[in-house]
Formats: structure tokens, C-alpha cells, sequence
């Protein structure tokens, strides 16, 4: 059970990192304009647009989720802490960012916006603990029924 969930919280990072990351690596001004979707507009909210910015962060969560999907794949415990910790490096701080600077955003897009990022650091935390818990292996006693 703890690896399911070890990989589910993963394939989360991985496919949002790399969701994020390729649409705004291929339309950076529809990006900009309609992040995260559903007619919300978050980027345009708090920033100016700037193509090369949005390009350079596109490839910065490209590169994320890679290291988060390639971390599925090789299931090694402390290349998953290493990807987790190395991202709540951004996470923590984008995440104190937004609880001082709200933009344009209104007070519900705002709270939805930061229950997302709080999710972003959850996630990996919750990662990080799974992770460094030691394996289960069942004793003699929970592997026998008694007689």
C-alpha cells in the first residue's frame, strides 16, 4: 500500500509538472491568458507577460516532471526524497508568494489558487515520509494464524 501511494503522489507531481510545463512551453501567451484553465486567468492576474520568462519556467517544470515520472520508474527510495525535497525548494516559497500577493485574482480564485499550491507542497511531503518509513516485512506471528 505505501508504494501505491508513494506512486500515485508521483504520477500527481509528474503529470502536473509536466501539464504545466508543455502548455506553456507551446502556447506561451495562452498560458499566460488562461492558467489553469477553465476561464481562470492566474499568471495574467499577478504578472506582466514576458515569453522568454514563461518559456524558461515551462522547461524548469518540464524538467520536474521528468525527474518525478523518472522516479516512478526506477522506485528508488532516495532518488524520490532527493526529487520531493529539491521541490519543495520552489514550492514553499512560490506557495508564501501568493499568501502575501493575491494580484487582481478574486477572493475565490485566490483561496482555489492556493489550495492548489498548498496541494503542491502536501504531496511531496507526504511523498518524502512514505518514503523514508522502513519496508514492511510480516513477522512470524502476523503471517501465521494461531492455533
Amino acid at each position: 500500500m505505501k508504494e501505491l501511494l508513494t506512486r500515485i503522489g508521483l504520477l500527481f507531481l509528474a503529470f502536473s509538472q509536466l501539464f504545466t510545463g508543455i502548455w506553456a512551453a507551446v502556447d506561451p501567451k495562452g498560458w499566460y491568458l488562461h492558467f489553469p484553465g477553465l476561464g481562470t486567468g492566474w499568471v495574467q492576474a499577478s504578472s506582466v507577460y514576458d515569453e522568454h520568462l514563461i518559456r524558461d519556467v515551462a522547461y524548469f517544470f518540464i524538467a520536474f516532471g521528468a525527474l518525478f515520472a523518472i522516479s516512478i520508474w526506477v522506485a528508488e527510495r532516495r532518488l524520490r526524497i532527493v526529487a520531493c525535497v529539491s521541490w519543495l525548494f520552489f514550492a514553499l516559497p512560490h506557495f508564501l508568494y501568493h499568501l502575501m500577493n493575491r494580484g487582481t485574482l478574486s477572493t475565490g480564485q485566490n483561496l482555489l489558487s492556493l489550495e492548489t499550491l498548498a496541494l503542491e507542497i502536501a504531496v511531496p511531503v507526504a511523498v518524502i515520509v512514505l518514503s523514508a518509513l522502513p519496508a514492511t516485512t510480516p513477522t512470524p506471528s502476523q503471517s501465521e494464524p494461531e492455533s
